[in-house]
Protein backbone atom coordinates (compact mmCIF):
# COMPACT_ATOMS: atom_id res chain seq x y z
CA UNK A 1 0.00 0.00 0.00
CA UNK A 2 2.98 2.36 1.09
CA UNK A 3 4.61 1.77 -2.18
CA UNK A 4 1.34 2.52 -4.42
CA UNK A 5 0.64 5.73 -2.69
CA UNK A 6 4.37 6.93 -3.43
CA UNK A 7 4.03 5.65 -7.02
CA UNK A 8 0.73 8.09 -6.96
CA UNK A 9 2.51 11.07 -5.65
CA UNK A 10 5.71 10.33 -8.22
CA UNK A 11 3.11 10.20 -10.92
CA UNK A 12 1.35 13.42 -9.64
CA UNK A 13 4.81 15.12 -10.01
CA UNK A 14 5.28 13.62 -14.05
CA UNK A 15 2.16 14.72 -15.22
CA UNK A 16 2.50 18.42 -13.34
CA UNK A 17 6.16 18.37 -15.60
CA UNK A 18 4.72 16.82 -18.42
CA UNK A 19 2.03 20.00 -19.38
CA UNK A 20 4.26 22.22 -17.70
CA UNK A 21 4.17 24.41 -21.21
CA UNK A 22 2.95 27.86 -20.19
CA UNK A 23 2.31 27.71 -16.07
CA UNK A 24 -1.19 26.20 -16.14
CA UNK A 25 -0.01 23.01 -13.74
CA UNK A 26 1.57 25.57 -11.52
CA UNK A 27 -1.03 25.93 -9.24
CA UNK A 28 -1.08 21.97 -8.62
CA UNK A 29 2.65 22.31 -8.23
CA UNK A 30 2.08 24.71 -5.64
CA UNK A 31 -0.56 23.16 -3.44
CA UNK A 32 1.79 19.87 -3.97
CA UNK A 33 4.98 21.59 -2.62
CA UNK A 34 2.84 23.93 0.18
CA UNK A 35 1.93 20.06 1.68
CA UNK A 36 3.43 18.30 5.08
CA UNK A 37 6.51 16.59 4.56
CA UNK A 38 4.77 13.77 3.61
CA UNK A 39 4.76 14.46 0.50
CA UNK A 40 8.76 13.91 -0.12
CA UNK A 41 9.06 11.23 2.71
CA UNK A 42 6.77 9.04 0.21
CA UNK A 43 9.56 9.72 -2.42
CA UNK A 44 11.78 8.76 0.18
CA UNK A 45 10.84 5.67 0.81
CA UNK A 46 10.75 4.61 -2.65
CA UNK A 47 14.21 5.32 -2.61
CA UNK A 48 14.74 3.46 0.18
CA UNK A 49 12.80 0.10 -0.65
CA UNK A 50 15.51 -1.97 -2.34
CA UNK A 51 12.52 -4.69 -3.05
CA UNK A 52 11.62 -2.99 -6.41
CA UNK A 53 14.49 -1.37 -8.89
CA UNK A 54 11.71 0.30 -10.95
CA UNK A 55 10.17 1.85 -8.03
CA UNK A 56 13.64 2.75 -6.63
CA UNK A 57 14.30 4.47 -10.01
CA UNK A 58 10.98 6.01 -10.40
CA UNK A 59 11.30 7.66 -7.18
CA UNK A 60 15.18 8.83 -7.85
CA UNK A 61 13.20 10.79 -10.67
CA UNK A 62 10.43 12.01 -8.82
CA UNK A 63 12.96 13.63 -6.41
CA UNK A 64 14.27 14.92 -9.16
CA UNK A 65 11.37 16.78 -9.97
CA UNK A 66 10.84 17.65 -6.59
CA UNK A 67 14.11 19.22 -6.29
CA UNK A 68 13.56 21.78 -9.45
CA UNK A 69 11.48 23.90 -7.36
CA UNK A 70 13.26 26.18 -4.76
CA UNK A 71 10.50 25.84 -2.21
CA UNK A 72 11.26 21.37 -3.18
CA UNK A 73 14.35 22.01 -3.24
CA UNK A 74 14.66 23.63 0.68
CA UNK A 75 12.90 20.63 1.73
CA UNK A 76 15.11 18.43 0.01
CA UNK A 77 18.10 19.44 1.41
CA UNK A 78 17.86 18.09 5.20
CA UNK A 79 16.48 14.50 3.51
CA UNK A 80 19.83 15.07 0.94
CA UNK A 81 22.16 15.30 3.95
CA UNK A 82 20.43 12.60 6.19
CA UNK A 83 20.31 9.79 3.77
CA UNK A 84 24.26 11.05 2.35
CA UNK A 85 25.22 7.46 1.80
CA UNK A 86 22.48 5.90 0.24
CA UNK A 87 22.64 9.26 -2.18
CA UNK A 88 26.30 8.78 -2.80
CA UNK A 89 25.79 4.43 -3.07
CA UNK A 90 23.43 5.42 -5.45
CA UNK A 91 25.26 8.28 -7.16
CA UNK A 92 28.36 5.71 -7.38
CA UNK A 93 26.22 2.72 -8.53
CA UNK A 94 26.37 0.65 -11.74
CA UNK A 95 22.50 1.98 -12.87
CA UNK A 96 23.05 5.09 -14.98
CA UNK A 97 19.87 6.26 -14.77
CA UNK A 98 19.44 6.13 -10.87
CA UNK A 99 22.96 7.86 -10.91
CA UNK A 100 21.77 10.72 -13.55
CA UNK A 101 18.73 11.63 -11.39
CA UNK A 102 20.56 11.33 -8.32
CA UNK A 103 23.12 14.11 -10.06
CA UNK A 104 20.05 16.29 -11.02
CA UNK A 105 18.83 15.86 -7.52
CA UNK A 106 22.19 17.37 -5.96
CA UNK A 107 22.35 20.11 -9.20
CA UNK A 108 18.69 21.26 -8.37
CA UNK A 109 18.98 21.65 -4.63
CA UNK A 110 22.34 23.60 -5.14
CA UNK A 111 20.85 25.61 -7.68
CA UNK A 112 17.49 26.37 -6.44
CA UNK A 113 17.28 25.61 -2.47
CA UNK A 114 19.21 29.03 -1.75
CA UNK A 115 21.15 27.50 1.18
CA UNK A 116 25.00 26.52 1.90
CA UNK A 117 25.34 22.81 2.61
CA UNK A 118 28.85 20.87 2.92
CA UNK A 119 27.28 17.84 2.02
CA UNK A 120 25.49 19.17 -1.27
CA UNK A 121 28.94 20.77 -2.17
CA UNK A 122 30.61 17.36 -1.73
CA UNK A 123 28.18 15.35 -3.57
CA UNK A 124 28.34 17.96 -6.24
CA UNK A 125 31.87 17.07 -6.15
CA UNK A 126 31.85 13.57 -6.14
CA UNK A 127 29.19 13.56 -9.14
CA UNK A 128 31.32 15.83 -11.63
CA UNK A 129 34.19 13.79 -10.71
CA UNK A 130 32.46 10.60 -11.42
CA UNK A 131 31.35 12.11 -15.01
CA UNK A 132 34.83 13.77 -15.40
CA UNK A 133 33.79 16.73 -15.89
CA UNK A 134 36.25 19.97 -14.81
CA UNK A 135 34.81 22.19 -12.21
Amino acid sequence: MKVEISRTVAAILRNIYAGEKDGANQPLLTALLSHSPVVEEALWDMVRQDKYPVVRSEGWFALALFGREPQGAKRMLPHLEAERELVKTTLEGEKKEDSDNVGAIIVEVKRNSGEKSETIDELVKAFFRLRDVKM
